[in-house]
């Protein structure tokens, strides 16, 4: 009887109970890798392979080791196992799982070793709720340049999904490059046969075209969204359908570029995407805007700050902003302070409210307005 349930190298982890052909398969795999591996124990299983625990022997090393299940050793079949470490000895980066090893063509059993990853896949730490959105940037540029990486070795993984993203020691890594394809190889799927996830799989690959590495940026698109919000994806939605409320707006502008039906109307390749995932807060705006909008606020009120346009020489790193509303009402200081407040997020500024001693300097300008009241608001 097998029990499922999340294990490492992103494999379905099962507990054998009495199993004769896996204790079988075991003991066959024991004896073809010594003296070089040590099996331990068997931790996962997928679609054609099981996977054991294992350790190098001379370099004292954990090792995860994937067979080929005996009963699917057929000719075509030994060549789509072993095509995952063919393509992952062409990736080697942080953020790709590692292959160390492999079986010749002579062995009784199909075999690859593999890094072992002892962690948590992303699906299974999206069942207790979603990351925060720098968080999810931050996995998200790490299997960017997974991608990338393989994108420039012409290589497309198609099969990008919480699953196949291992969380280990704080790095996101990218497994499961079993259906990966590489750029001008000969297809190993059948006609009709969609490769990848359905839930994950971007438009043009429902519709059968061939896949490219936007159909990647839209897969992470997808899963970019999961993290942050703790949704999936509903695969045919209309982007202006989906809910994208508590996202900064860096963030969902990045994943709705990424989520466009047309491959070419994504961003051009990862880097970009990586780049529009970085946090960014909103440059602060031209002066006769913030004329304007200081003018709705209040009675006089004086912006000092040397540099805050860049219009007084070399500015220092983080110029103070002193907010000063002038006036007899009784909430003038309250109006400054949420003034300060909201130019207090730039991370080039420092807004203090009256009387708070952040820093000294000579104004730059001075903005002037009148204070206008529309119902309830100011």
């Amino acid at each position: 009887m097998l029990r499922a349930g999340r294990g490492v190298n992103g494999a379905l982890h099962s507990e054998n109970r009495g199993g004769p052909l896996a204790d079988e398969l075991l003991e066959r795999l024991r004896r073809l890798l010594a003296p070089r591996y040590e099996v331990d124990r068997r931790i996962g299983a997928g679609g054609m392979g099981l996977v054991y625990a294992g350790r190098h022997v001379l370099l004292d090393l954990r090792v995860a080791i994937k067979v080929l299940r005996p009963d699917l050793a057929s000719a075509r079949a030994v060549e789509r196992f072993l095509r995952e470490p063919r393509v992952l000895a062409k990736l080697v980066h942080p953020n790709i799982v590692h292959v160390y090893d492999t079986s010749p063509e002579s062995a009784e059993l199909s075999y690859y070793v593999m890094e072992y990853l002892e962690g948590e896949p992303l699906d299974a730490r999206l069942e207790r709720g979603p990351l925060p959105p720098k968080q999810a940037a931050r996995l998200g540029r790490e299997i960017l340049e997974a991608l990338g990486h393989a994108h420039r070795r012409r290589v497309i993984h198609r099969d990008v999904k919480p699953g196949n993203i291992f969380l280990v020691d704080g790095r996101a890594v990218l497994t499961d490059w079993g259906i990966a394809k590489v750029y001008d190889d000969p297809a190993l799927t059948g006609v009709g046969h969609l490769p990848g996830t359905l839930a994950y799989m971007a438009p043009e690959l429902l519709a059968g075209a061939e896949a490219t590495p936007q159909s990647d940026l839209y897969a992470l698109g997808m899963v970019l969204f999961q993290a942050a919000t703790g949704r999936p994806w509903e695969v045919g939605m209309p982007l202006e359908a989906v809910d994208q409320a508590g996202l900064p707006r860096w963030y969902a502008q990045a994943v709705r570029r990424a989520l466009r039906w047309a491959p070419d109307e994504r961003w051009r390749d990862a880097a970009e995407l990586a780049s529009a995932l970085v946090p960014r807060v909103p440059a602060p705006p031209p002066p006769v805007l913030v004329a304007g909008a200081l003018a709705l606020l209040g009675t006089p009120i004086y912006l000092l700050r040397c540099g805050l346009f860049g219009w007084c020489g070399v500015a220092p790193p983080a110029p103070l902003v002193r907010i000063e509303v002038q006036g007899d009402a009784p909430d003038t200081g309250t109006l400054a302070c949420a003034v300060a407040g909201e130019l207090d997020r730039y991370l080039d500024v420092r807004a203090g409210c009256p009387g708070e001693r952040r820093g000294a300097g000579p104004p730059s300008m001075v903005l002037q307005g009148a204070l206008a009241r529309r119902g309830d608001s100011v």
